[in-house]
């Protein structure tokens, strides 16, 4: 869900667009390592998605850090493309 979604503030209006996405990134190797330096939230794992052509999913590169994308779409959409959920690093 965003961060929208779960209530919390904004905190800049510059991204007002972004703060109703989701996050994510383009490789699991990246998504580990934004995992890890997260690592006080509660992750429960990384979920895998794999979004068909056509799904009723936005998604835009955003941010300048390396593989990070934002996509928007509502969660129950959004659910029906994970096809796996990997482990966190140790």
């Amino acid at each position: 869900m965003s961060h929208k979604e779960l209530g919390k503030p904004l905190r800049n209006e510059r991204h007002r667009d972004i703060w109703g996405g989701v996050s994510v990134q383009e490789t699991l190797i990246q998504s580990q390592n934004q995992a890890t330096a997260f690592r006080g939230t509660q992750f429960a794992g990384i979920a895998i998605l794999e979004i068909p052509d056509g799904a009723k999913v936005r998604s835009r590169k955003t941010t300048n850090q390396e593989g990070h994308f934002t996509l928007w779409a509502a969660p129950e959409e959004l659910i029906l493309y994970v096809r796996e959920v990997a482990k966190l690093p140790a």
